[in-house]
């Protein structure tokens, strides 16, 4: 399976609005209206959408394959292509070069220059490869969590948009003093959080002397 693989890191979220608890039929439904179609072959730019859990190129939302336990899995595929602009402008400036060489003269007009960058960049987008990555994700519909395998901020606000354009729902980020009062509250604790303080992990600190000359 694609997600859930190697090292974890997750954003934690919290699914609102209204109807908020969709069905694993819905989820797979409008998962598969908004899956990724991705760049064409000489795109420049960003693309994003929806995968099935298995790879890449997974496109089959079936409800029962994404269903893992309490947990709907999908991921979130972003692809990206751009040419370096330091790659352009070699290759705009031997252009130039022939084209000079080629018309006995130590000027190109500016439409020329245009033109022959614009081709350039074409010609140089055809052969550049996207930058494909995918982003587990996985939610525990019933409890109304989402767990997102990533944390980069680029990534996290793509989920966000494209999760509300898809299920018309909202996701909140959990931050950890929200996560710890929702506990709290679950257990009855709420008190005892107003007393709580920061935990000392390290315990063994040696103290520094300084040692005069």
């Amino acid at each position: 399976m694609l997600v859930g693989r190697g090292s974890l890191t997750f954003r934690t979220y919290k699914v609102t609005g209204k109807n908020a608890t969709p069905t694993a039929e819905s989820v797979a439904e409008k998962l598969a209206s908004f899956r990724f179609n991705g760049l064409g072959s000489a795109d420049e730019g960003t693309a994003s959408g929806w995968i099935a859990p298995e790879h890449l190129f997974d496109g089959e939302f079936d409800a029962n394959t994404m269903m893992r336990g309490h947990y709907m899995c999908f991921a979130l595929r972003i692809d990206s292509r751009r040419v370096p602009g330091s790659l352009l402008a070699a290759h705009v400036a031997m252009e130039e070069k022939a084209w000079k060489e080629a018309n006995g003269t130590d000027t190109i007009p500016g439409a020329k220059r245009r033109e022959l960058k614009r081709q350039i960049k074409q010609k140089l987008l055809e052969e550049t490869p996207p930058n494909q990555k995918a982003f587990g994700v996985f939610w525990r519909v019933k409890s109304k969590k989402l767990f997102f395998q990533s944390t980069s901020k680029g990534s996290n606000q793509e989920l966000m948009e494209l999760f509300e354009r898809t299920f018309d729902l909202n996701l909140e980020p959990q931050l950890p003093s929200l996560l710890a009062h929702e506990s709290a509250e679950e257990n009855g604790r709420i008190s005892a959080l107003g007393d709580a303080t920061p935990l000392r992990l390290n315990t063994n600190e040696k103290k520094l002397v300084a040692v005069g000359g």
